[in-house]
């Protein structure tokens, strides 16, 4: 697989608060900001009985090898190529939750979940 062209931008935010090991503190802070990514949704749909099935949408996020993100991270605001705002968690979007970061060959893959 090549790698997409990364004309999007994101930004997020690490927690800084160290007293939680299991990530829950409250001292979010931005990180990386204006990062060269790849966004998109990949829906789907799912069987929870005979009469009724479920949409499903996987958001990924695409960075370059070298990004410093990783799980626990929230991706607050994502650009598209032309300049508009596909999420902005300022203004009351959800913000999304990297979940996992794989190493692919040509750029990282980051799985994200939507906070609330």
């Amino acid at each position: 697989m090549m790698r997409p062209p990364m004309r999007m931008r994101c930004w997020t935010q690490r927690n800084q608060d160290a007293s939680d090991i299991y990530g829950g503190g409250s001292d979010w802070r931005p990180h990386l900001s204006e990062e060269p990514c790849y966004w998109w949704v990949q829906t789907g749909r799912q069987a929870v009985s005979e009469t009724r099935t479920v949409v499903v949408a996987e958001e990924h996020l695409f960075v370059a090898h070298g990004c410093d993100i990783r799980p626990g991270d929230r991706v607050t605001k994502v650009v598209d190529h032309k300049g508009r705002v596909v999420f902005d968690a300022a203004d009351d979007d959800p913000f999304r939750q990297v979940e996992h970061v794989a190493d692919d060959r040509d750029f990282f893959d980051v799985s994200l979940a939507r906070a609330g």
